[in-house]
């Protein structure tokens, strides 16, 4: 039987392939509509990808769950890093990433924020064209 990788090093591949491959595009690319995300463009889901590590480290440090967010909710985070660069909110999804990856439970919080990165990380490279 094949190994599975633990949760964390899951989301830190998950989100290394992902900054590798947004590091190559041009700027251009980071204009483009996310079909499976439609107000969104991929900036924007890079933006909604350190909200929601932000958000899964802070219940992480807190001890309590997250409930899944509303849409609007999930739009605050996109919004808040909407007058970032693309290298403000890449260095500050690193930092939460490698606070998230220390404290990553209970179960439930590692399922979202791992089911979160994993589908996103293929809207990001179906949207750009990418391959695995």
């Amino acid at each position: 039987m094949a190994s599975v990788p633990n949760d964390r090093a899951w989301y830190a591949g998950a989100h290394h392939r992902i900054v590798s491959l947004v590091r190559e595009l041009p700027p251009t690319a980071l204009h483009e509509m996310v079909p499976a995300c439609p107000k969104w463009t991929v900036r924007d889901l890079l933006a909604h990808l350190c909200a929601v590590a932000r958000s899964a480290r802070d219940a992480g440090t807190s001890g309590r769950l997250p409930s899944i967010p509303t849409p609007e909710q999930t739009q605050v985070g996109v919004d808040e890093r909407a007058n970032a660069t693309l290298d403000q909110v890449l260095d500050e999804w690193a930092a939460t990433t490698e606070e998230l990856t220390a404290i990553l439970s209970p179960e439930k919080l590692r399922s979202q924020v791992v089911h979160d990165i994993t589908q996103h990380e293929a809207d990001v490279r179906g949207t750009v064209g990418a391959q695995r």
